[in-house]
């Protein structure tokens, strides 16, 4: 049989164990938790109260800053000659002022440690205190001078940064300054690191400086700290022109997406500083403010497509009638148009025709060199026709007048015998009434040819002063340029111009005084409506506003005020760059009258003083020949004049000898002067001549904004051209021969010989 007893002792025992084991496990979570009760409180932590040291006392000695403190020298700071120079230092508090070139640095009494830097339009001259503010004085380019008002550590007064590359490149000049290695591209990174990592402590706030660290961080394997000082570059508080540099910089290390914020801070810069799309910028101003114009062409000539169209976006934005900008449009649209975007290139063909409105006849800023080429065109062509009519009719008449004078002695003894009676005997006064009005006119037209010439190029020359082409208006310099200018006073333009600088500048008396002398000014009239606006005056700025439309419908500045919608690049630029109203600017017509008038009164001028008026015709001749060829021109206009009403010798009649109808075969219009169809027909022919001539590789006389020399198809064009004048004129020479051989024919039958 089976015994079952040490079975069940088997099972007590396992009964037993797991009875010990449970109030084991019951018995442990109250001693644990008895024990954790028994920990001793954690005590409240004591915050603890860093002690600053005490502010050091400044001491300048040469180009170092010295921070003393009980005669002990606590920190220094060299200042690189590259920086500009050094004025003795001010004490704010426990901060220091220096002045270093074109910036004002202010500095930690207590480190040394650079805290914030403002920056100046020109080299400062003189720093000093003047209660709670600093009274700041800078020199333009060794002539005017500016002051400016620190209060609070902010500029007062609002800043304009004229092109000077020393001033908007002093920044990066100090930055690279005194390294013995490539910042962007440092041989050793590590020994770049340190070196950088001790300037940037000092100077944090210098964006070159973070971005030459952050390249050291890079290249030494350091990605998120390189990223960091990256960020910190790209959001400096500095001016656009600084920006702009950084974004080339980022640029050239691939650091695109970097490169793209930096331009979005320089459009918020360009566009809180006072800087508009609206006003042209010259080439020069460009390469001061970054040159993002060179560095765009450099990109396009390395087929660096995406970021060429980003740059030139850009500048689009910012300032889209920069100097050349039509054919860099044209070439980009072209590019577009090889790359198969035709949408695109449609696209920035229509923008730089947007551009062109408000020129001279809307033909853009070339406009004044394309009347300026047809007005040289002209004259050389009117002269040319001139001289071949005076050729024609001296031949026509030669004969008779030799005739003529045989009594007298001959042509040259003539003048010896009876000097009156040979002046009665001059070509001229054979010349029929009709062929003198037609040298007349020729001598009237080449007059009008000069004088718009003149005025062409001489306007054409001021519109390219900097300080009408540098994206705003205002500030000392602006003003010491425009008062070279000798601005016509009296012009409306001219206080709609300054008016819009005074407002710019936020001298809101002087633009509404201004304004006011400038009533059938449509963009005096709207910003008459911003200023009234500023007023909380809506009433009288709303009517402002409609006013200036019902004078110019196509200003888009006031639609805007009004709400009505409008679109173009400055609507654009207004709505995500800037807030509030918006102000009209000069068009380019309307600056060319506030300095230079217009066409007629030049016209005016050449009747009062016509010898000092074409003495400045820019002919490009020694004085001396230009006082020659003044002197027989308008010898030769009132002689014209004076014989206009004298009559002919008695036996005096037209002819047509062989030498006159071979000239008017030759010559076309030549034999038809004493008709509408001469003059119809020799001055063109003298134009296509003068062409074709000029085609010639060996002829410097081209009028390149008339046509293009190198165009294949031009001299086929005006070889036909030329046969098509000539065979008019061969028909009219005929008819004109016929019709004499009537007349005489009719004369012989009458007379009673016959």
């Amino acid at each position: 049989m089976f015994d079952a007893r040490p079975r069940e002792r088997g099972t007590r025992r396992r009964r037993g164990a797991a009875l010990a084991l449970a109030l084991a496990l019951l018995t442990f979570v109250p001693v644990r938790a008895q024990t954790e009760l028994r920990l001793p409180a954690l005590e409240t932590p004591v915050e603890t109260v860093q002690v600053l040291p005490d502010p050091a006392e400044p001491s300048l000695s040469g180009r170092v800053l010295r921070g003393l403190r009980g005669g002990a020298v606590v920190w220094s700071v060299t200042f690189p000659v590259e920086a500009g120079a050094l004025l003795p230092p001010v004490v704010d508090g426990d901060t220091v002022w220096v002045a270093v070139g074109p910036t004002l640095q202010r500095l930690s009494l207590r480190d040394g440690v650079l805290r914030s830097r403002l920056f100046l339009p020109a080299e400062v001259v003189s720093l000093e205190r003047s209660d709670e503010d600093l009274l700041v004085t800078v020199r333009h380019m060794g002539r005017v001078q500016e002051n400016f008002t620190v209060r609070a550590g902010e500029i007062v007064e609002r800043v304009v940064y004229p092109p000077a590359p020393k001033v908007t490149g002093a920044l990066e000049a100090g930055a690279s300054a005194g390294l013995s290695f490539d910042p962007l591209r440092p041989e050793d990174p590590l020994v770049a690191r340190r070196v950088l990592e001790a300037r940037v402590g000092q100077d944090p706030e210098n964006p070159f400086l973070q971005l030459y660290y952050a390249r050291a961080l890079h290249l030494s394997g350091e990605r998120a700290a390189a990223n960091e000082a990256l960020q910190r570059a790209v959001n400096a508080h500095v001016p656009f022109f600084v920006h702009i540099r950084l974004a080339v910089l980022l640029d050239t290390l691939g650091e695109s997406l970097m490169a793209d914020q930096a331009l979005l801070q320089a459009r918020l810069s360009w566009a809180a500083l006072g800087y508009d799309p609206a006003l042209p910028v010259s080439r020069f101003a460009l390469n001061a403010y970054g040159n993002p114009l060179g560095y765009t062409e450099l990109l396009q000539r390395q087929n660096h497509a995406l970021r060429a169209d980003a740059w030139l976006r850009f500048l689009r934005d910012i300032a889209p009638r920069f100097e050349g900008y039509e054919a860099a449009y044209r070439n980009y649209a072209d590019w577009l148009d090889g790359q198969g975007r035709s949408g695109e290139a449609i696209d920035w063909r229509n923008f730089s025709r947007e551009l062109a409105a408000g020129s001279l006849y809307d033909l853009g800023p070339g406009a004044l060199l394309i009347f300026r080429d047809a007005a040289r065109f002209a004259v050389f062509a009117l002269l040319a026709s001139l001289g071949f009519a005076l050729l024609a009719l001296y031949a026509r008449y030669w004969s008779q007048q030799s005739h003529d004078l045989r009594p007298l002695g001959g042509r040259l003894r003539s003048w010896r015998r009876n000097p009156v009676l040979r002046l009665r005997h001059a070509p001229l006064s054979y010349f029929t009434f009709s062929e003198k009005l037609v040298v007349l006119t020729l001598l009237g037209a080449l007059l009008m040819g000069l004088a718009a010439w003149a005025w062409s190029q001489r306007t054409f020359e001021r519109a390219q002063h900097p300080v009408l082409n540098f994206g705003t208006y205002g500030g000392a310099w602006f003003y010491d340029g425009i008062g070279r200018l000798n601005l016509d006073a009296n012009a409306p333009e001219t206080a709609f111009l300054l008016g819009t600088a005074a407002q710019l500048d936020g001298d809101a008396d002087r633009a509404t005084e201004l304004y006011r002398s400038a009533p059938n000014v449509a963009g005096a009239r709207n910003n008459l409506g911003v200023l009234a606006s500023a007023r909380n005056d809506e009433v009288a700025a709303r009517n402002a506003y409609r006013e200036a439309l019902s004078l110019d419908p196509r200003l888009v500045a006031a639609a805007y005020n009004l709400q009505l919608d409008p679109s173009g690049f400055e609507i654009n630029f207004q709505r995500q760059y800037r807030s509030g109203l918006r102000l009209a600017y000069p068009q380019l017509k309307q600056v060319y009258r506030a300095f230079d008038g217009q066409l007629s009164g030049d016209l005016s001028r050449m009747v009062t003083e016509p010898w000092t008026y074409l003495m400045s015709v820019p002919s490009g001749l020694p004085p001396y020949l230009q006082a020659v060829w003044v002197a027989l021109l308008l010898l030769a206009f009132t002689v014209t004049v004076l014989w206009l009403l004298v009559p002919r010798p008695g036996r005096a009649r037209p002819t047509r000898p062989l030498s006159y109808r071979l000239l008017s075969l030759l010559v076309p219009g030549s034999g038809l002067l004493d008709e509408v169809w001469g003059l119809l027909l020799l001055v063109p022919w003298a134009g296509v001549l003068l062409v074709l001539l000029s085609l010639r590789p060996e002829i410097t006389l081209a009028f390149p904004q008339l046509y293009d020399r190198a165009h294949p198809g031009l001299p086929g064009f005006l070889t036909a051209l030329l046969i098509g004048i000539y065979l008019l004129n061969t028909v009219a020479v005929l008819l004109e021969e016929i019709a004499v051989w009537r007349r005489e024919r009719r004369l012989a039958d009458r007379s009673p010989s016959s």
